[in-house]
């Protein structure tokens, strides 16, 4: 049975794949793929018969698989050029992203599609994670942080973020599109986004009740989740 996950991050790639297609008339069968932390959902098992020549760059070894290799300096000089650099709530946990996407396209020629979350989803997320505590009695599990029990409630509210070296209300800077449109600057690609008008957050926790067209819906008013960046190689500027 398709997941939750499953069914968001499939309309996330629909809508980036169909703008490739609809605005730029890219031609999906005749690129090269290479997806930058695939996790156990890999572009290519989502369209296998359009995606046949593929490779995942993991950032986490319990994800290796076939066709899968590890975000090392040493697999990154072998990596051949490729039409298509892909990535989907992942590169935010790289410590330099820039500098690891110019050294696997270092003559410029590959476009790339990256869907990250915003502010908005990083706000709900957290108040998500708030409410998930209270419904498992404010157990603290599966923290970053160490935790004092004598003042759990303070400690759990001012908790470090997941992935960046701040607490999770300065985290909201680094979600924030003006924050991405910067460093993807320093690519030196032609850069266009796109929200992807769809509302979720982390742990989820309402579940199955929302369906792609509510969370469509609701996102006209609580915000888009994520937003989709393109970057374009420098022949492609107009």
């Amino acid at each position: 049975m398709i997941s939750q996950l499953q069914i968001l991050r499939n309309y996330e790639i629909n809508t980036a794949l169909n703008f490739l297609v609809k605005k730029f008339s890219v031609e999906l069968k005749q690129l090269s793929i290479l997806e930058i932390g695939p996790g156990n959902l890999p572009i290519n098992k989502f369209k296998p018969e359009v995606f046949t020549d593929y490779l995942g760059l993991e950032i986490n070894e319990d994800y290796l698989q076939k066709d899968i290799i590890l975000n090392t300096s040493e697999n990154i000089k072998k990596l051949k050029d490729f039409d298509l650099i892909f990535s989907s709530s992942s590169v935010y946990y790289l410590e330099d992203c820039v500098d690891l996407l110019k050294s696997i396209d270092t003559q410029r020629k590959s476009v790339e599609v990256h869907i990250i979350p915003t502010a908005s989803w990083r706000i709900y997320t957290q108040l998500s994670v708030y409410l998930s505590k209270l419904k498992r009695k404010n157990k603290l599990e599966n923290t970053a942080d160490s935790i004092n029990n004598d003042r759990k409630l303070i400690d759990l509210f001012f908790l470090k973020s997941h992935h960046f070296n701040v607490n999770r209300f300065a985290e909201f800077y680094f979600y924030r599109k003006k924050y991405w449109e910067d460093k993807f600057s320093h690519t030196e690609k032609r850069l266009v986004s796109l929200s992807s008008n769809i509302f979720y957050t982390g742990k989820n926790i309402l579940g199955k009740n929302l369906s792609i067209k509510n969370r469509k819906l609701l996102s006209k008013f609580l915000g888009s989740s994520s937003r989709i960046y393109f970057l374009f190689p420098d022949e492609d500027r107009k």
